[in-house]
């Protein structure tokens, strides 16, 4: 079933990618290489880099997370709403709190380090920083009355991603309930993705 809503995910992700590159003229070109970004994001999520990789049995990578998508996602949201049209280079440091979590997840990637109070500190301020890219986006959307069709795919990722800190800070695990963990995030944006296409 999860093989299955992958390949659908990717599939839609390529077309998606093609429809935004035939309409490149309607985008701003920081804005097209961001919003592809976050589509290139979400397809390699989809692919997974740990035993549910869709290529690869037990891939054990730590590079594609939920995180990656909503970095670009703030930065698009970010740009779209302010109007710029040249990057800065120091929004380059938006990608820290990714890099963190992937130096996370292979340095720390022994049960004993798990219990380490900095990294147990590190990591949910971590999680608080990428929270805030989340309702930032929300209410920046709100706020500017643009593009709200955005909303519905930063509103599931939200509450996705809330869950899931809530059920660690809760249970010490990262094993959320059926359908509301990470991988939710997939089925999710598989079924938003048709929407974007139909």
């Amino acid at each position: 079933m999860l093989k299955t809503i992958q390949i659908i995910a990717l599939l839609q992700g390529l077309f998606l990618l093609f429809i935004l590159f035939k309409r490149k003229r309607e985008y701003q070109k920081v804005n097209l290489w961001l919003l592809s970004g976050c589509i290139i994001a979400v397809m390699l999520y989809a692919i997974g880099d740990d035993n549910y990789n869709l290529f690869i049995s037990d891939a054990d990578w730590f590079l594609f997370h939920d995180t990656l998508i909503i970095t670009f996602f703030f930065l698009f949201v970010r740009y779209y709403s302010s109007g710029k049209e040249e990057f800065v280079k120091t929004d380059f440091l938006f990608f820290i709190p990714y890099l963190f979590v992937v130096v996370f997840q292979i340095i720390f990637k022994d049960d004993v380090l798990d219990k380490n109070v900095v990294y147990q500190v590190a990591r949910e301020v971590v999680d608080l920083i990428f929270l805030g890219m989340l309702l930032f986006s929300v209410v920046d959307i709100i706020k500017n009355k643009k593009e709200k069709w955005l909303l519905a795919f930063i509103l599931p990722l939200t509450i996705i991603f809330l869950i899931d800190e809530l059920t660690y800070l809760l249970t010490n695990s990262n094993e959320a309930p059926f359908l509301l963990d990470s991988y939710g995030i997939i089925l999710a944006i598989v079924f938003l993705f048709y929407l974007v296409l139909y």
